[in-house]
């Protein structure tokens, strides 16, 4: 039976009920990714997809936030003998002429047979069945991966990366506002690595870059801001527009999030944000915000690559003249608040 073995890993980690929850919480999103062409079941510590499509499969699992790998594998019953009749089988259409190989075994549940045993049997039926290969443990030209979950076995040769992290709903729900820097998908998608559910705050002519996220979770919700807000906007003066818009949009983030129940907000700054403003430009914009915690992932990642540069003169705020702009913008908050679009995409 074709399958695919599905591996999480900082899920392991947590105490035993909140891995049962985050366990199920993966199982469904990976569920609702591939309900057409697979049928997914937990055994023990793996997830595994019946499938005819087990390519297909892994290339829409391993966008998954929660998933460290996933491998397309051939099902068998947890027999010795049925183990090594069909890891030899695999074996013989996988190792070349000449090649070294090596097989990998690993175990969960009772048997009467353990891991080495399977290495050892499985090796010497291999060595039969293919004149000239040779077993090398350390740097085998190709491996055989055994895996042995009580009364299934999962026998593969590829590992397929996914995105890791925790899946999509084991936290609370985030507000991600795009602001047209281009780096906002990014910030959202790090957000949803952590678990966050992400709502998506956005100018109409942003949204089609939201929908890149829908290979990570089947369904997002995006609030469109309405016209008038980017007219008004755009009639700023330009050498404060930046930090107008970005105060405006974090207090309008800020009233939507009490009234979605939304734990954080999220932006797109990065170094370069505050090699303009200086930190004093983060405080001010931070300020906006009376209710949420505003998060930017994508600050850390930045000063991880940062190079050195000579040290620019730091933009001057015009704080007055800002804070005039914002309350002429935002002379009905609630109204603009009221008048988005909510959109399912």
């Amino acid at each position: 039976m074709k399958v695919v073995v599905v591996r999480y890993g900082e899920i392991a980690l947590k105490s035993g009920p909140v891995r049962s929850k985050f366990e199920k919480i993966l199982l469904s999103n990976i569920r609702r990714m591939i309900r057409s062409f697979g049928h997914a079941y937990k055994k023990s510590t793996r997830i595994i997809v019946e499938s005819e499509f087990p390519w297909k499969v892994c290339k829409v699992i391993s966008k998954i936030p929660g998933v460290v790998s996933c491998s397309p594998a051939v099902r068998v019953r947890s027999v010795l003998p049925e183990i090594v009749q069909n890891a030899t089988k695999i074996a013989k259409r996988t190792v070349k002429k000449g090649e070294t190989f090596a097989v990998r075994t690993s175990r969960e549940g009772k048997h009467e047979f353990t891991s080495m045993d399977v290495n050892r049997i499985v090796g010497e039926s291999i060595l039969r069945s293919l004149p000239g290969s040779k077993v090398d443990l350390s740097n085998p030209d190709r491996e055989i991966f055994i895996d042995i979950r009580e009364d299934e076995t999962y026998i593969f040769t590829e590992k397929i990366s996914g995105v890791g992290g925790l899946p999509v709903g084991s936290e609370g729900k985030a507000i991600c506002i795009f602001d047209g820097s281009g780096r906002d998908v990014k910030a959202a998608f790090l957000m949803m690595k952590r678990g966050c559910v992400i709502q998506i705050l956005s100018e109409a002519s942003n949204v089609h870059r939201a929908k890149s996220l829908l290979v990570h979770h089947p369904h997002l919700t995006v609030f469109i801001l309405p016209e008038s807000f980017t007219k008004s906007i755009k009639q700023t003066p330009l050498r404060l527009r930046t930090i107008v818009k970005k105060r405006a949009l974090v207090k309008i983030a800020d009233l939507l999030s009490v009234r979605t129940g939304s734990v954080c907000l999220v932006l797109p700054d990065g170094l370069e944000f505050v090699r303009k403003f200086g930190l004093e430009g983060i405080r001010f914009v931070d300020e906006a915000s009376s209710n949420s915690l505003i998060l930017r992932p994508l600050l850390g990642e930045d000063l991880l690559k940062a190079e050195p540069k000579p040290s620019s003169k730091i933009f001057q705020i015009q704080k007055k003249r800002v804070l005039e702009l914002e309350r002429e913008i935002l002379k009905d908050l609630d109204g603009i608040v009221n008048s988005l679009v909510r959109r399912k995409l």
